[in-house]
């Protein structure tokens, strides 16, 4: 999840966030933090540790790859099958690289390198969310309900506080 701001300081309104995997558009620098777009073209900003900058090739080859989408409102990234050690927190939302599975886990690549392992009943590959996605009311409420007694946090996008 990274935080982006309505100015480039931390102490600036939270303008929304992004969840892990969401592609954006850098637009231009100011010290330690970046204007970026996103996919539905809000412009905001975000410090430098909230992203991971690519190069064109890398991120062609990214767009290119296989990928799953997590489908709980939190769960975990493990770094072993024991899942005594979590690598990171994920979200409903979440997009991972996927490098390999066996018959309980993806094994995943996040996009600054870390690696770790995720349900495989708690994601699905994205192409395949992709292939079945039919927006309309009844989706929404939905994903709206799995909100339901979340806190509201203005510019928030998922389950996640901060």
């Amino acid at each position: 999840m990274a935080n982006l701001r309505s100015e480039g300081k931390h102490a600036a309104e939270l303008a929304t966030q992004a969840l892990l995997g969401t592609p954006l558009k850098v637009l231009k620098t100011k010290g330690d933090f970046y204007l970026v777009q996103t996919p539905d073209h809000y412009i905001a900003w975000v410090d430098h540790g909230g992203i991971k900058l690519m190069s064109r090739n890398d991120y062609e080859q990214w767009l290119g790859s296989e990928k799953m989408i997590y489908m709980q409102s939190y769960g975990y990234v493990f770094s072993n099958k024991k899942q005594n050690e979590k690598v990171a927190d994920l979200v409903l939302g979440s997009i991972l690289k996927i490098t390999g599975q066996d018959d309980d886990f993806y094994f995943v690549q996040f996009p600054d390198g870390r690696t770790g392992l995720v349900y495989k009943k708690e994601a699905m590959l994205f192409s395949d969310w992709l292939a079945r996605l039919q927006p309309g009311p009844e989706l929404i409420e939905k994903y709206a309900r799995e909100l339901t007694g979340v806190p509201y946090l203005w510019g928030g996008t998922s389950s996640q506080r901060s």
